[in-house]
């Protein structure tokens, strides 16, 4: 197939969840797959190494500038005349829009994969005769209107302004298009009942996140993500506030690793204290994985599957998750020993790991074989095939 890959920032380097999901998903696809990515950029230095990288997956990367200043821009501008949510608007871009008709025009693709709601406007313009994909990955419904109470003003008021926006135009969506794809059941539900939205689980790169020496007894916890979002922010901060000084007293010399681009100073304020320690953006999240423990996700706001936790577990790392971080991931047998909701029994599960290495190693066995066996992004990449000769 012939491909034309569509995604609001250049996926590599991979600092987002959506930049994650798509950039496993273009090194996968290019093994049978010829693909053109056309995509938004804004970090001008980064630019030639992303290019450099993803010319090794693709035919054609084709990079827009854009800047925030833009995006508040066009939020100004557009607010009052359009019922557009604002992160849709918030992307807005003539050069984009161009670029897309010139591809659209010149080149005669198997089919167009569009990643994410806030870039759906292009192709609605447009209006493609190629194949389309609409790839929404997760409900921004689910995910704003639970994070709508734990936003400060202004936000929350923001929130609530966008939540009705996007819930229309979400809604609109799964009318309008043929071939709307997400990752999970509850984000299905959440968008509409409308039975042509497909749902196909998030793969990970499970030759990539793996276990390259034996898992150690050094009592090490991570939390890994994007360190500037804010459910991810919200869940450590949550973890830190009720769990971490009752971890401490149970298990003396735990330490607590925060992992992921970004870190806010809310977060920074932790760092080196009560031996935590805030890494940052870190060169390899794999490296990282192999000198810890155990890992978590108590997410407590959010939508989506987590990425988190699949390269966790691909990584042969027990994992112990609120029931909102697991969402759509089918655990079986593991679900009684990953999933905690309140602070006690999130603490508790913690502290039997960390005193347990032989359990953590069953657990991490048994994880990896669920990553293999459902959520590999081999798996998810077959899926994903038969989905585009569905819509073609």
């Amino acid at each position: 197939m012939k491909l034309l890959y569509i995604t609001p920032l250049i996926p590599y380097p991979a600092y987002k969840g959506h930049q994650i999901t798509a950039l496993s998903r273009i090194k996968e696809l290019s093994k049978k797959h010829d693909i053109t990515l056309l995509c938004f950029y804004s970090n001008e230095k980064e630019l030639k190494d992303s290019v450099q990288y993803l010319k090794k997956y693709c035919s054609e990367v084709i990079p827009i500038r854009f800047s925030i200043l833009e995006g508040i821009w066009n939020i100004i501008k557009g607010v009052i005349l359009s019922e557009l949510p604002l992160q849709v608007l918030f992307y807005t871009s003539a050069a984009f829009q161009n670029q897309l008709k010139s591809l659209l025009i010149n080149n005669t693709f198997t089919i167009v994969h569009l990643n994410c709601l806030r870039l759906a406007n292009y192709v609605e313009i447009t209006k493609p005769n190629t194949p389309l994909i609409i790839d929404l990955i997760d409900s921004y419904t689910l995910n704003i209107s639970r994070r709508i109470s734990k936003e400060v003003f202004p936000l929350n008021v923001i929130f609530y302004f966008e939540l009705n926006r996007v819930r229309k135009y979400e809604q609109k969506i799964a009318f309008t298009f043929a071939n709307i794809l997400v990752a999970g059941e509850e984000d299905k539900k959440a968008i509409s009942h409308n039975n042509k939205i497909k749902v196909i689980p998030l793969g990970v790169e499970s030759s990539f996140f793996t276990r390259t020496k034996p898992l150690q007894f050094n009592k090490k916890i991570l939390f890994s993500g994007n360190m500037g979002y804010k459910p991810n922010i919200d869940a450590i901060e949550w973890f830190i506030e009720n769990c971490w000084l009752q971890i401490q007293k149970e298990v003396p010399n735990s330490m607590l690793i925060v992992a992921g681009a970004n870190p806010t100073k809310s977060l920074l304020k932790f760092n080196n204290v009560n031996n935590i320690k805030i890494l940052g953006k870190v060169d390899s999240m794999v490296e990282v994985m192999n000198e810890v423990q155990i890992a978590i996700a108590p997410m407590q706001i959010g939508s989506g599957m987590q990425n988190k936790i699949l390269e966790a577990m691909s990584c042969e790392l027990p994992v112990i998750s609120t029931k909102l971080g697991i969402g759509s991931i089918k655990l079986g047998e593991l679900e009684h020993e990953v999933i905690a909701n309140a602070p006690s029994e999130f603490s508790t599960k913690c502290i039997h790991l960390l005193n347990n290495l032989t359990l953590c190693n069953e657990l991490g066995a048994i994880g990896k074989n669920i990553i293999i066996n459902k959520y590999s992004i081999e798996s998810h990449c077959f899926d994903l095939e038969a989905f585009y000769k569905q819509a073609i």
